[in-house]
């Protein structure tokens, strides 16, 4: 009943057919207990509603509830935004913490280039990071 209240209160002319014919039909006594019961309480909701509607404080209160929505609707949106941001950069600071860590990979292999990977006469032993800085430290040292 109550959709058929919202899709009739769209239009006057619409109600005002509607219960034009349901009248009709209950002074004829065509109407069933539970069909005339639902008219009863769609007439008392449409009478409700349109004085309602007559009412300026209640229109006032429609306009302020309609124009939360649109704000309510708007912060949504602004939330969805921040969250797609937030999103793209933590994407963003995932790269470029791989990009560091991938630098950090090729500048240690470009320093290290300077300097023998294996020890004198081991070619086969490939020096720690701890022996090649300790080699770098020994080269400085040597130099000065």
């Amino acid at each position: 009943m109550d959709t058929l209240a919202r899709l009739f209160l769209s239009s006057d002319y619409q109600c005002k057919i509607l219960l034009q014919h349901l009248i009709h039909r209950y002074d004829a006594g065509e109407l069933g207990d539970g069909l005339r019961s639902a008219m009863e309480q769609f007439a008392a909701s449409v009478q409700l509603h349109q004085a309602l509607l007559e009412d300026p404080a209640y229109r006032q209160a429609r306009d302020e509830v309609e124009t939360l929505r649109k704000h309510l609707r708007s912060d949504v949106e602004a939330a969805n935004q921040r969250e797609r941001e937030l999103a793209r950069l933590r994407r963003d600071a995932e790269e470029l913490h791989r990009l560091r860590i991938r630098v950090a990979e090729l500048e240690s292999v470009a320093t290290s280039a300077a300097y023998p990977l294996h020890q004198a006469g081991q070619h086969e032993v490939m020096l720690s990071r701890r022996q090649r800085r300790a080699a770098e430290r020994a080269d400085r040292k040597r130099a000065n």
